[in-house]
């Protein structure tokens, strides 16, 4: 049977239901529809499903505003939490933050997206996404991206991720 998240407490509650059984929160009307989307999305970033967390993070990424920094802050915390730690939670949502925040055009996150490169204790699939995010910043112009591809390729721990920042600032350095 369909569920439906409370995005205040995240219990599931039947579809029929108008309100929270645990928090009394709006799930239908006005109360609950007043509430912006990128909003909704923001939240669900906290929600403990991995998969959840990981569909808002995709969302965010296409619909979202690059220049607002909500979301951008957001996206970076989510990759700081899952992947920074070396207590990954879930590598498939700090991949869809990594790809959001490349979509979304945030240099901001340049900074974090290089440290998860070389944190050690990153799974190296997370390692490698956050390359692949710099690259795609990189040739959206950000030249943060770039200096953190340039660092990764000549002083990474990783083999994997050095050989990766290699061929990414050979490709980003060849002429059109």
């Amino acid at each position: 049977m369909p569920q439906r998240y409370c995005t205040h407490c995240w219990t599931e509650n039947p579809m029929e239901v108008t309100a929270c059984a645990q928090c009394g929160a709006a799930l239908i009307g006005p109360e609950a529809n007043s509430i912006p989307f990128e909003d909704k999305l923001l939240t669900a970033l906290g929600h403990p499903v991995p998969e959840i967390r990981a569909r808002a993070a995709t969302i965010l990424g296409v619909i979202g505003n690059g220049q607002d920094l909500r979301i951008t802050r957001a996206l970076i915390a989510t990759v700081k939490e899952e992947g920074l730690t070396g207590a990954l939670r879930d590598v498939g949502v700090s991949e869809a933050a990594m790809r959001s925040l490349a979509n979304l055009g945030a240099c901001e996150a340049s900074a974090s997206l290089s440290m998860l490169a070389m944190n050690e204790k990153a799974p190296l699939a997370a390692s490698l996404s956050a390359v692949d995010a710099l690259v795609s910043l990189a040739r959206a112009g950000c030249y943060e991206a770039y200096h953190g591809i340039e660092h990764l390729a000549s002083e990474g721990s990783r083999t994997a991720v050095q050989l990766e920042a290699s061929s990414a600032l050979a490709a980003l350095n060849e002429p059109e």
